[in-house]
């Protein structure tokens, strides 16, 4: 569609973007490439070294004629994000920054530093959007009061951001790309608890040899809690997609492959 006839019909893009947490360093002065094509789409960018991101949602403004320069298309829109307990509200929102242990916190309509930009390491093109920053407000404060439980691996911002972008691009969302995405990060977060826990159990095991029995079931007992921790916390998401989908009936084909 040309910018032209998609600013008269007042679309707007929407983009998910991914950058590290706030508590890793955000001092790059420069960003990595100067177009939005030079970056890596975050579906294939990926994988379990760069899993801890924090991702959000970018809307532009309807007159930003389809800039495709980078930094400047995020120098002039909005961004959206929902944050926890390992990554802080952004600097310029209203409010101090609020760490959450156990509930989601989200933020936006707000625009972010440069430095917050320039981080920017993956990004993606999902779609259009014909709500303004005050529809997608009510959106998000909906989403944010009926998230449930924070899960910093499982249930995060990586997931409200998926699932606003979809809300608010409404018939214009590509179903299938997000039910891609969520499918993703599913299977690599099922490794990285896996891997973790099994790592520690031979550590554990490894520091209690000594002790004979103590230390056999001190492997067993991680080499379990590792095989169950995906299954606990996949349960307390299942439950939470279940009552968002009954507020939002729109996610309905997000989550119906359960991914």
């Amino acid at each position: 569609m040309a910018s032209s006839q998609r600013a008269r019909r007042g679309l707007r893009r929407v983009f998910l973007v991914a950058r590290p947490l706030d508590f890793l360093s955000l001092s790059k002065s420069q960003p990595r490439w100067s177009k939005l094509a030079s970056f890596p789409q975050i579906y294939g960018w990926l994988d379990m070294s760069n899993l801890t991101r924090h991702w959000a949602m970018f809307v532009e403004n309807a007159s930003n004629s389809e800039d495709e320069t980078f930094p400047n298309t995020f120098k002039n829109g909005s961004f959206f994000e929902g944050v926890g307990s390992l990554s802080s509200a952004s600097s310029n929102s209203n409010g101090p920054s609020r760490w959450e242990d156990k509930e989601i916190n989200s933020n936006g309509p707000s625009r972010w530093e440069d430095k917050e930009i320039n981080s920017i390491e993956a990004l993606d093109f999902e779609g259009y959007t014909e709500k303004s920053d005050n529809e997608i407000d009510c959106i998000r404060k909906t989403l944010k009061d009926n998230w449930g439980e924070y899960l910093l691996a499982w249930w995060n911002c990586q997931d409200y951001g998926i699932l606003l972008a979809h809300l608010v691009m409404g018939n214009h969302a590509k179903v299938s790309i997000l039910r891609n995405l969520r499918s993703r990060l599913a299977n690599l977060r099922t490794k990285l608890v896996v891997t973790r826990e099994g790592t520690l159990a031979v550590a554990v095991g490894t520091a209690g040899l000594l002790g004979g029995p103590i230390g056999a079931a001190a492997v067993f007992g991680w080499m379990a809690y590792g095989m169950a921790a995906p299954i606990i916390k996949q349960k307390v998401v299942a439950k939470a997609e279940e009552k968002l989908r009954r507020i939002f009936p729109d996610l309905s084909s997000l989550f119906s492959l359960g991914a």
